[in-house]
């Protein structure tokens, strides 16, 4: 009868587990914050049999054996998840205690199904961008297990559990209780792997482990100490944390200040794929490519990403979908709504000083507010940057300027109150390797490159200008007759 209860309780609890997990799933993904650990590591013994250290160190060679457990784990927030755990081992102990049990051992065959809370206090506030994590975890345990105790010498069997006399057929298994309690530290190497080292203490109701009881009904217990890797699935979908303001550095505007058009209904998820290169040269432009999947969300949302020292943003030519600004390392887009799309994209460029080398971080994160309230989606990112070869650069001209008749177009890309006597002023900043032809026109020094005869040539050049050099200030300037003209439309009539 005794067993029978024991088996139901466990049972409880599992599906407890389960139906925690199903209610969490109706309002996201059936995999959003799932995770798989699988540990190898050292069991170690507790009981009659043993010395009474809890230290696993003193029990290396007589106490100890090689024990396995794998975990599903499921994230309700950065800081808490629950667990359920297989530990499966094969437990041995050579006798520690003189008396009726000289010389002899025990093998106990011990499966641990196990349910428990996981706590990651570091990570309280911080999302999941903290690298290395303590953790700590309690729970409730189902053990069933078989134990059999020989004479050492002539191997005899002197007492065994869920064998029958012989120690070696086997019978039911016992089953018991344990509460475990452990210790861990977390190692985060990407948003897919981690790498995860627990030491985990398994207190048990029964004192039959060793198949010898103790007068003063002493338990016996057992400990695991791991180290294994723990995998998330579906790294790839964000990870949605939420929070009465955001953790990261102050910007320009806040939320707040958006216009909330939020709709009054079920709050959907927005996922957000950032692409950026890995791996990337020192002054070159670099693309950034968001896509935002906000599903029916209809509200305002807004993208911060902070980059380190030496990084500089800007906009593309034509724009961006939102309204841009990078001011103190840190890009911020604003949508007051969002596009009407489901999915929709939004691109910008990047340069970096052209001294900077080595791995850079860049933190992200989306915010929007829904009927629930104020959420964020973080990504980080990671580029690498290769140092730049040493060449020989081909340097650009200042020549004055001159003229074809009829219409002519040609690309501005600065002007200047004062006359600059050599090119090094335009072309330290920028890649200009283009003949550069010098103006006087209403009180200014004016520098432009190129010559066409046809608008479509002229913008061809000029885009491909802008992307070598990311000068995206450039733009087109129209002549009749060497006279230049006051805009571009006066040409094409």
């Amino acid at each position: 009868m005794k067993k029978h209860k024991t088996l139901l309780l466990g049972a409880v609890f599992m599906i407890m587990g389960i139906m925690s997990s199903n209610l969490s799933a109706q309002t996201s993904s059936a995999l959003e914050g799932l995770s798989l650990r699988l540990n190898p590591g050292v069991v170690t013994f507790y009981g009659e049999m043993s010395n009474s250290s809890l230290n696993p160190f003193d029990k290396f060679g007589y106490g100890s054996s090689f024990g396995f457990s794998g975990t599903l784990a499921k994230s309700f927030s950065p800081a808490f998840s629950i667990q359920a755990q297989l530990v499966t081992t094969t437990m041995y102990n050579l006798q520690q205690v003189p008396g009726e049990i000289d010389q002899s051992y025990m093998l106990a065959s011990v499966n641990d199904y196990n349910l428990s809370a996981r706590f990651d206090p570091l990570l309280i506030g911080k999302g999941y961008d903290r690298e290395i994590s303590p953790f700590i975890s309690a729970g409730v345990s189902s053990i069933g297990f078989r134990s059999v105790r020989k004479n050492y010498d002539t191997n005899s069997v002197l007492n065994s559990v869920g064998y029958q006399d012989d120690g070696v057929t086997k019978d039911r298994r016992e089953y018991a209780m344990a509460i475990p309690v452990s210790v861990g530290v977390s190692w985060r190497l990407s948003d897919h792997f981690s790498i995860e080292a627990e030491h985990s203490l398994h207190f048990t109701n029964t004192d039959w482990l060793d198949c010898l009881t103790h007068d003063a009904g002493r338990n016996d217990n057992y400990a695991i100490t791991s180290i294994g890797l723990k995998y998330t699935i579906e790294p790839s979908r964000p990870r949605v944390t939420r929070s009465d303001k955001p953790v990261e550095p102050p910007v320009t505007k806040t939320l707040a200040s958006v216009k909330d058009t939020t709709t009054k209904m079920t709050s959907p998820y927005v996922f957000i794929d950032v692409q950026i290169p890995p791996l990337i040269d020192a002054n070159e432009p670099v693309a950034v490519t968001v896509r935002i999947n906000k599903s029916n969300f209809q509200g305002s949302g807004r993208l911060v990403q902070s980059y380190p020292s030496g990084f500089y943003a800007f906009e593309p030519v034509g724009g961006t979908s939102g309204e841009f600004s990078f001011v103190d390392q840190t890009v911020e887009i604003i949508w007051e709504p969002m596009p009407a799309d489901s999915v929709f994209h939004c691109d910008y460029y990047f340069k970096t000083a052209e001294n900077l080398t080595g791995n850079q971080q860049i933190y992200g994160r989306f915010e929007y507010r829904d009927a629930e309230g104020h959420k964020t989606v973080r990504f980080n990112k990671q580029v690498a940057i290769r140092e730049k070869p040493v060449v020989q650069k081909e340097t650009a001209q200042i020549i004055p300027a001159t003229f074809s008749s009829g219409i002519e177009f040609r690309i501005q890309c600065g002007a200047f109150r004062d006359q600059i006597p050599t090119v090094e002023k335009i072309a330290s900043l920028y890649r200009i390797t283009d003949i550069v032809q010098e103006e006087r026109h209403e009180g200014w020094y004016k520098y432009t490159v190129g010559s066409f005869k046809t608008y479509e040539e002229a913008t061809k050049y000029r885009n491909d200008f802008i992307r070598r050099t990311g000068l995206n200030t450039a733009f087109i300037v129209a002549y009749r007759d060497g006279v230049r003209l006051a805009s571009v439309s006066d040409a094409l009539k």
